[in-house]
């Protein structure tokens, strides 16, 4: 007669937390079990460097509670013997994760400062811890929620996450927060804050006034100038002429009230003047 004699098994039943992290206490406990009949843990084995806070081993099951300093693969060995007599030598993983770190990194505003204009708010979250993360990134215009995004970052990753907005005059409070499923290693960088102004339209007449008013104050300068630099016509008189002081004082017209006679000038090579009658 044939008989197929299955061989026993040691199972990890419950692990609570279900992802152990560093320096946080687990539990979890390790049953045998046979599909043909019953099976016996006689031993549960520890690796080197990694013990147990308390264990409790019976005839079908070990507890156990540990806490692990760094992250950690690891193995327990677990010796079983089935109700025929046969040993099996079993080994049951644990892992011993990081902790995750959720960062608002960045939040930036890619718009005008004028009403009425659209544009966007770029928030970027990131993960900086050790092991994988799921939540919730949260942006809040001046106290209420503008948008929500469900964020899954594995360790060293991040996002940039974009919220649509058309400008509202006045000043106001961005917030970007970062809300995580489980437990962290550090919430004081889960938050990041951005204050905008927006400016309304009439603040932007007095800008359109003072450009107009220095245009003019420009054309009248300008103006003057060449007015000052055109020769005096005419009949004018130039106001050195006017100042009339001792010897300055001009000669006397010819007697007679006749016409000074005309004196044509010329230049010779030695720069001299010569008169032509």
């Amino acid at each position: 007669q044939f008989y197929l004699n299955y061989r026993p098994q040691a199972l990890l039943e419950s692990l609570d937390p279900a992802r152990p992290r560093i320096e946080q206490e687990f539990s979890f406990t390790i049953v045998s079990h046979d599909p043909d009949g019953s099976a016996e843990l006689l031993t549960v084995a520890w690796p080197e460097g990694f013990a147990p806070l308390v264990e409790t081993l019976g005839n079908q099951s070990y507890s156990a509670t540990a806490l692990i300093e760094v992250e950690a693969s690891f193995g327990l060995t677990v010796m079983l013997q089935d109700s025929s007599g046969a040993l099996v030598e079993q080994t049951v993983a644990l892992v011993v994760y990081g902790w995750p770190d959720g960062v608002a990194q960045a939040l930036e505003w890619r718009g005008g400062s004028r009403t009425g204009e659209q544009g966007q708010f770029a928030a970027t979250v990131a993960n900086e811890g050790a092991d994988r993360l799921a939540g919730t990134a949260i942006l809040e215009l001046d106290g209420r929620v503008l948008r929500t995004w469900e964020v899954t970052l594995e360790p060293e990753e991040n996002l940039t996450l974009l919220a649509e907005w058309t400008t509202q005059p006045g000043r106001h409070a961005v917030t970007l927060f970062l809300e995580l499923e489980q437990e962290e290693l550090e919430l004081a960088n889960n938050q990041l804050a951005l204050n905008l102004t927006i400016a309304t339209a009439e603040q932007g007449l007095p800008l359109l006034a003072l450009g107009a008013v220095a245009l003019g104050v420009v054309v009248v300068v300008v103006t003057g100038f060449f007015y000052w630099k055109r020769p005096p016509s005419q009949g004018s008189y130039d106001m050195e002429q006017l100042t009339i002081s001792g010897d300055d004082a001009p000669l006397p017209p010819p007697a007679g009230g006749g016409a000074e006679e005309p004196v044509e000038a010329i230049v010779v090579e030695d720069d001299a003047w010569r008169r032509q009658d």
